[in-house]
């Protein structure tokens, strides 16, 4: 029996003996494998379930990364979005309310955090900025 090896003669079949020689033992264990998975009818079977499986898993890993990604862009556009409404209040009007943070934190709508640095700029004073700042975060999305 020989095996198919990649070396400086691309495609070039090489003997058992060699192979041992080489020291190669993963190519041996492999043609073993593949000798019993060719002769066992279920273990051809299940090794095509594992094939199967394990392409669905790289299918689906891209997808997933680049979900990851944009989940990051979201995260990150409405923490700048929470810093820019914190830093022009501070111009604007001082120090925040200590509630504010965590007011601000709870928001998942990026949205609604533009709505009240919007809110807030329109503002006539601190008071009247917190208000509206509070409701802007409070709004409720429409169907």
């Amino acid at each position: 029996m020989s095996y198919c090896c990649a070396g400086p003669k691309h495609g070039h079949e090489i003997s058992k003996a060699q192979v041992a020689a080489r020291g190669v033992s993963e190519i041996r264990m492999a043609e073993e494998r593949l000798m019993i998975i060719s002769q066992d009818r279920q273990l051809r079977l299940e090794h095509l379930d594992r094939f199967k499986a394990q392409m669905d898993r790289d299918s689906w890993a891209p997808d997933l990364i680049e979900e990851g990604r944009r989940e990051g862009r979201r995260e990150g556009r409405k923490e700048e979005a929470i810093r820019s409404l914190l830093r022009v209040w501070r111009k604007r009007f001082g120090e925040s309310p200590a509630s504010l943070q965590p007011q601000l934190d709870a928001c998942s709508s990026l949205e609604h955090l533009e709505l009240a640095l919007d809110e807030m700029l329109e503002a006539a004073g601190a008071a009247d900025a917190r208000s509206r700042v509070t409701a802007a975060l409070a709004t409720r999305d429409t169907p």
